[in-house]
């Protein structure tokens, strides 16, 4: 009797054993389909980019059909799974809405500096508005979007501004070429920007040649005191319009940025840190704005600033500049 009971017990304990890893086997498999399913941004260029993808602040997940999953995730949270902008719409305190997707610009020259090989940006080829950043990485402080590993640059402030001016029928674009590559197959270094950026500009100048605005979008580094007004309880990042000496189209370029600079400082006094120019030996000049006398450079907050500040700007700075094109 003693050995059938150890026999049993045996076979017993050797059925839940196997039972327990087929149960460990069926769990790995569901969390790896679950997984399978979506795919997210891995950096925060890619975060960028597929936030603009169609619905211009909405990331794409390759997911077929709504899940159980994601409608209990979007029950419990604010958060969907499958539009990840609410995390910047809860962090930031702002709605952001759907433009209809641009056509597809049929010249395209660019190939090998544009993001997954694609060819030409997707541009409406009656763009008023051509923004860019010479110095790409310039970030912003991440306050507001630490916990997501997300670190806020002028590209991000840039695509808000588009945003922002679609929404008021200026058709913007902004460049999405990949200048830190260009900028290492040619060996340059942080010197070497504006010739880099140069490079894209005078593509986009040729794909649109009657742009009314070509904003250099930057952001400058100094302390939060002095990058910062508050208006109405609310902080805003301070902007400033830089204007280059030594170019050909100085008179033109330094007048459209003292009318832009005016039409501030009658709304918003302390928005704005005014224009200067500059020139001589250190200093570039030009910042290609010798290449159309449309060009401004615009440095919109500091590196202490966070993204929402920047958005507070944007939303009073893109109704000004729509009003200064309408003008014209």
């Amino acid at each position: 009797m003693g050995k059938r009971f150890k026999a049993k017990k045996r076979k017993t304990f050797k059925f839940r054993f196997l039972w327990f890893v087929f149960l460990i086997f069926m769990f790995i498999i569901v969390i790896a389909i679950i997984f399978d399913r979506f795919k997210l941004a891995t950096s925060n260029e890619e975060f960028i980019k597929k936030l603009l993808e169609d619905s211009n602040y909405h990331l794409k997940y390759n997911e077929a059909t709504s899940t159980f999953i994601t409608n209990v995730s979007n029950f419990l949270s604010s958060f969907k799974m499958k539009e990840p902008v609410t995390i910047l719409e809860h962090s930031l305190g702002h709605k952001f809405g759907k433009n209809e997707e641009p056509k597809e610009v049929e010249n395209k020259p660019m190939m090998v500096f544009r993001k997954n090989n694609v060819e030409e940006l997707k541009q409406p080829e009656t763009a008023r508005i051509y923004i860019y950043s010479t110095h790409y990485n310039e970030g912003y402080h991440a306050s507001n979007l630490e916990s997501y590993n997300i670190t806020p640059n002028v590209v991000m402030a840039s695509l808000l501004l588009k945003e922002k001016l679609n929404k008021l029928g200026v058709s913007t674009i902004v460049e999405e070429g990949d200048i830190g590559n260009f900028m290492a197959t040619q060996n340059w270094n942080h010197n070497y920007s504006y010739q880099a950026s140069r490079y894209f500009v005078e593509s986009a100048l040729k794909n649109h040649p009657n742009l009314d605005l070509i904003i250099d979008l930057h952001r400058d580094a100094l302390s939060k005191s002095a990058s910062t007004t508050t208006i109405d309880g609310t902080n805003y990042a301070k902007v400033l319009f830089v204007c280059g000496k030594e170019n050909k189209n100085y008179e033109k370029n330094l007048a459209l940025m003292n009318k832009l600079n005016e039409k501030i400082k009658s709304k918003y006094p302390s928005l704005t840190r005014g224009v200067i120019t500059k020139e001589g030996k250190g200093v570039n000049g030009i910042y290609n704005q010798d290449l159309n006398p449309n060009m401004i450079l615009l440095e919109c907050g500091g590196n202490e600033n966070d993204i929402g500040e920047v958005t507070n700007t944007i939303t009073l700075l893109a109704p000004i500049i729509a009003e200064m094109l309408n003008e014209a």
